[in-house]
């Protein structure tokens, strides 16, 4: 009867750490798909993906070129990055649900891949994973807005 009586409490036991630990599991996730949810949304409300703009580095090799060909289409948003004397055109885009920026050329090589965030009126591209020699070394890349028509005669590279 003792033995019985011990193995109902630890049944008991278990089966009420297994719900709790389900409980939390449940809320970790759901708390992680809401940020992921709310940095989309503000990459498309306030990022790149917002208006037709410039976002460059105070260096001026990385830029980010967002245009929109008419009214009915969203923001297309293009990258170039300065390697040696040539500018790499790439891509520039993102999953939802995951907050990583990839950079793809047109033949569908990735250049870069990192994490991207909005602080004070600058995207700050961070964990650069970078298939290229000059950026390979960097911490972080540092882009701020332009206006598009006040910067896009001054580019010095063609689009």
């Amino acid at each position: 009867m003792r033995k019985k009586k011990v193995i109902i409490i630890l049944l008991a036991v278990f089966l009420f750490t297994l719900s709790f630990t389900g409980f939390v599991v449940k809320k970790v996730i759901i708390s992680l798909a809401k940020d992921n949810i709310s940095w989309a949304e503000n990459m498309n409300i306030n990022g790149p993906w917002s208006e037709k703009a410039i976002w460059k580095s105070s260096d001026g090799y990385f830029y980010l070129i967002c245009e929109q060909y008419n009214e009915t289409e969203n923001i297309t948003v293009s990258s170039y990055i300065k390697m040696d004397a040539e500018w790499i055109k790439c891509s520039v885009n993102y999953r939802s649900g995951v907050n990583h920026f990839y950079f793809d050329t047109d033949d569908g090589q990735t250049l870069l891949e990192c994490d991207a965030s909005l602080e004070n009126d600058m995207l700050v591209l961070t964990d650069l994973e970078s298939y290229l020699p000059n950026i390979s070394g960097l911490d972080s890349i540092t882009l701020s807005k332009h206006d598009y028509d006040d910067t896009i005669a001054s580019l010095p590279f063609l689009i």
